[in-house]
């Protein structure tokens, strides 16, 4: 959707996502990160940088801060998707 210039809607998806994930998974979830990670994306896309720098810095807190034994995997600053969301901030930084 997001891909076909669909915005708004694909927004509206990821709300519902969101809504889905945090009553399953916790608010501060991995799964709840990615999707916050699609929708700064969309926000890139849509050049609302300041909102996909306030939706990535919380993808952020979630991947620095948190340690998912259910996915096996210890999250940190470190970690390749913590890098990947700095890419996306600097992405949309202004000059």
């Amino acid at each position: 959707m997001d891909e076909q210039g669909k915005h708004e809607e694909a927004l509206g998806y990821y709300t519902k996502a969101m809504v889905i994930k945090e009553k399953e998974y916790g608010r501060e979830s991995v799964e709840v990160a990615t999707t916050f990670y699609n929708m700064g994306a969309v926000y890139t896309r849509q050049d609302e940088y300041d909102k996909a720098i306030d939706t990535y810095n919380r993808v952020l807190v979630i991947y620095e801060e948190k340690i998912y034994p259910l996915w096996e995997e210890q999250f940190g600053p470190d970690h390749w998707k913590t890098a990947r969301t700095h890419m996306g901030i600097a992405l949309v930084l202004p000059p």
